[in-house]
């Protein structure tokens, strides 16, 4: 009995040591290219769902931006996300928009399709005539 609670407790630390090593070495694969726009993309997406890391949203947004302003279409989509959500960061319609924008002109398929549906009707604004009223 005392072999199998032993082995249960080796066995689970194991793991948590493994789970420790795992994620330093993702910081230390992004760390050797931190240039690289799709590491930090790839990265971003793994803070954001939680992937061999713990889920961290400004730690995502914050490598969704500098891989965005490289011009990576994929980035500046999750951004706009992001920002319209208020996933790691405070909601802003405005930043929303920009970003979505930016990644539709970079032909990225869910950007045009969300800026086509959301932000690009212009709202028509009534014009009224005014009736000059004769005074006598």
């Amino acid at each position: 009995m005392k072999t199998i609670i032993i082995y249960a407790i080796l066995s689970i630390s194991f793991i948590y040591a493994n789970a420790n090593i795992y994620h330093l070495n993702i910081e230390k694969r992004v760390n050797r290219s931190i240039n690289n726009y799709r590491w930090q993309y790839n990265l971003a997406n793994r803070y954001r769902d939680g992937v061999g890391v713990n889920i961290n949203l400004p730690k995502a947004f914050h490598l969704y931006h500098k891989s965005a302003l490289k011009n990576y279409p994929p980035a500046q989509y999750q951004l706009g996300m992001a920002f319209r959500h208020g996933l790691g960061v405070r909601a802003n319609y405005e930043l929303a928009r920009y970003w979505f924008r930016k990644s539709a002109r970079n032909r990225y398929a869910n950007a045009q399709e969300i800026f086509r549906r959301y932000y690009s009707k212009k709202q028509q604004i009534r014009q009224y005539q005014f009736r000059t009223i004769a005074r006598y």
